[in-house]
């Protein structure tokens, strides 16, 4: 008997923990069937992985089921259970505390050369071989079925050299991509007289139309005004031309005033009319002005310092906002031109 000795107790070698697990079970198996002497048994043993813990196991051990079975009458003897992990034999386990392991789903068969065959049943299921050669079947494509007219055999690559014989390309009616230089047969109704060469890129011969995909552009040279009957895009610019543009002018300005305060005042309303304007700050304090509402003086577009003018921008029409650091004496002047 074993007894219940520690496994790391006294002199052992690296692996003696996982022998004295064996005896350990092996013990157990003989105890099982010490009181069937002379009868043969088998075992048989389905592996489980446990998904909770228990007495003598945690989640994640692998647990067998040993059962010993009376081969004389096929009656199950005894059953042992053993926890893998830790090379002990333990308590029946909760049905719910553990999976059992599923037999492994592929299978790798390496046969050396001239090795005996291989017996593999599939179960009534398929089977994928990797293999070095395989016979091809019937009607594969090979060396000897590359030029069978009329035979389908996908895409083709043509490495004709110069001055070989013609190879005849039928494209079925669809299309054919050509990588390299190609010579066309022109025939008898196309006029290569027009056809753009070369030699005669810059010689003003050749044309090309300009087009909205439903008229023709017109172009013409400097000299030549645009009329209303030209049609699509017409061309008449050109470094010879001059281009006049004209800059907004106003000889009107409505002059307003709005008194110093320490909360947000509208300094301009919005006015689409509007072609500039000044401001000027006439009093001590600081004036932050805004180009929306609500100014403050941490949200602000500039500041205008005591006796200072500013110009806002031309172009801009939308409200401008203001607001002093300190209420007091003194205005915001404008001047809006329209």
């Amino acid at each position: 008997m074993l007894g219940d000795g520690k496994w790391n107790s006294g002199d052992q070698g690296s692996f003696f923990k996982y022998q004295y697990g064996v005896l350990k079970l092996l013990e157990t198996i003989n105890s099982s069937i010490a009181a069937l002497p002379g009868v043969d048994y088998e075992t048989r043993t389905t592996t489980y992985q446990a998904t909770a813990a228990g007495p003598g196991y945690v989640i994640g051990n692998i647990i067998v089921r040993y059962d010993i079975i009376d081969v004389a009458t096929s009656t199950l003897s005894a059953t042992i259970w053993f926890n893998q992990s830790t090379q002990l034999a333990i308590a029946a386990p909760a049905p719910a505390n553990i999976i059992p392991i599923a037999a492994p789903s592929s299978v790798t068969v390496i046969n050396g050369v001239l090795g005996a065959a291989v017996n593999i049943q599939d179960g009534g299921n398929s089977i994928t071989v990797d293999a070095l050669t395989l016979p091809l079947p019937t009607g594969a494509a090979t060396a000897a079925l590359q030029t069978q007219p009329g035979v389908d055999i996908g895409d083709v690559t043509v490495n004709n050299a110069a001055g070989a014989s013609a190879v005849n390309i039928q494209d079925g009616g669809n299309s054919i991509t050509v990588d390299g230089t190609i010579t066309a047969n022109a025939g008898t109704n196309l006029n290569t007289s027009l056809l753009a060469l070369d030699s005669t890129l810059t010689n003003k011969t050749q044309f090309a139309k300009i087009t909205d995909g439903t008229n023709d552009a017109t172009v013409k040279a400097a000299s030549t005004a645009a009329v209303a009957t030209d049609k699509a895009l017409v061309v008449a610019i050109s470094p010879n031309n001059a281009i006049t543009t004209t800059a907004p002018t106003s000889a009107t300005s409505t002059n307003t005033t709005v008194a110093r305060n320490a909360a947000s005042v509208t300094i301009l309303a919005a006015n689409a009319s509007r072609k500039g304007a000044t401001i000027y700050n006439d009093s001590v304090a600081n004036l932050f002005i805004k180009f929306a509402a609500a100014a403050t003086t941490a949200s602000f577009t500039t500041r205008l310092t005591s006796d200072t003018y500013y110009e806002i921008p031309f172009g801009y029409t939308g409200i401008v906002s203001g607001i002093w650091a300190s209420a007091g004496a003194g205005n915001a002047l404008m001047s809006e031109l329209t």
